[in-house]
């Protein structure tokens, strides 16, 4: 089950009728670049790092204001060039960071909060939306084989959790499950093998990106997929932050807050039929705080400027068991 309910309603909503992709190719798009129900992106909102010094800690200041200009010569306009270089100070802000203990037999916790908008249509045909935001508790085996748990109640709630397991697989059999469940492959919240260089990591995008969008927005959107609700290594993800800021298209969107009201700076890809996917960085450190989806297009019941969903991710940890708090 995906979180963004309304991406149906979206997708026909954003969708032109004469050209472009259907709105059951949009609704894939938008619900792979949320992912499924474990999504936000990993090592949101750490705390006790080192900003970084010296013109890097001052780019994503400066940079809010500038706005989209066309490019100069063979330069990239300066939205971009800006956008390249928040992300390079994130690629080096992560690169310092220190590696926790990680084995297979532990487990990924990452602690965030969501929101996305809910439509419906009445029975006059008028399509009604509403904004619902949730706080995320999950835990993921590490290499995919031991039976997890997510947590979820309405943001600001201090209530009980809505438990819902999440089975792990094992020789091809779920770990976890009720019932007969079937065949299964292991999805580990950490991949050893990634790269950690970031020419590599964006050739990776490129090869493992098999979406129906353009092709440098879907490697943007693997990118997400890739570090959304796992583990990477300070290197791992520092190489993706760094291969992002390679990939054309990127641009400095502005000053903003996240879900949860962090000061940050905006980066967007935007999307060809309606919408812009946003990363949020801390306007210091550079650490990642969030993404969101926001509407560039007004289309009942949606305004140019909408937030259709978003996402803050306040802690990532690697604990020995589940509901294990770090």
């Amino acid at each position: 089950m995906r979180e963004l309910t309304a991406v149906k309603e979206l997708g026909a909503a954003l969708d032109p009728t004469d050209d472009g992709p259907s709105p059951a190719t949009r609704e894939r798009t938008v619900a792979q670049f949320h992912g499924p129900a474990r999504s936000g992106w990993a090592r949101l909102g750490r705390t006790g790092r080192v900003a970084l010094g010296g013109g890097l800690a001052a780019v994503a200041t400066g940079a809010v204001l500038v706005s989209q200009v066309v490019s100069v010569g063979h330069r990239p306009p300066a939205s971009q060039a800006a956008a390249a270089e928040v992300l390079r100070a994130a690629a080096a802000h992560e690169a310092a960071q220190p590696a926790p203990p990680i084995s297979p037999d532990k487990f990924v916790y990452v602690e965030s909060v969501f929101s996305a908008q809910e439509s419906r249509t009445t029975a006059d045909g008028t399509i009604e939306s509403t904004r619902k935001a949730k706080q995320r508790r999950i835990w993921l085996s590490v290499d995919g084989t031991r039976a997890g748990l997510l947590l979820r109640r309405p943001k600001g709630s201090t209530g009980a959790w809505q438990r819902d397991a999440l089975p792990g697989c094992k020789d091809g059999r779920p770990v976890g499950a009720a019932g007969d469940a079937g065949t299964c492959t292991p999805h580990p919240a950490y991949q050893p093998d990634l790269p950690t260089r970031a020419d590599q990591m964006r050739a990776y995008l490129y090869r493992n990106s098999h979406g129906d969008n353009p092709r440098d927005e879907q490697a943007f959107i693997t990118a997400g997929d890739l570090i959304r609700e796992a583990y990477l290594s300070p290197a791992q993800l520092a190489a993706v932050f760094g291969a992002l800021a390679e990939i054309p298209g990127t641009t400095m969107v502005g000053a903003t807050t996240d879900e949860v009201g962090r000061a940050g700076v905006a980066i967007a890809m935007p999307e060809a039929r309606g919408a812009r996917t946003e990363l949020i960085f801390d306007p210091r450190t550079h650490a990642f705080l969030g993404e969101r989806t926001t509407v560039v297009r007004a289309v009942a019941p949606f305004r140019a400027g909408d937030v259709v969903s978003t996402r803050a991710v306040l802690t990532t940890a690697v604990v020995d068991r589940v509901s294990q708090l770090p």
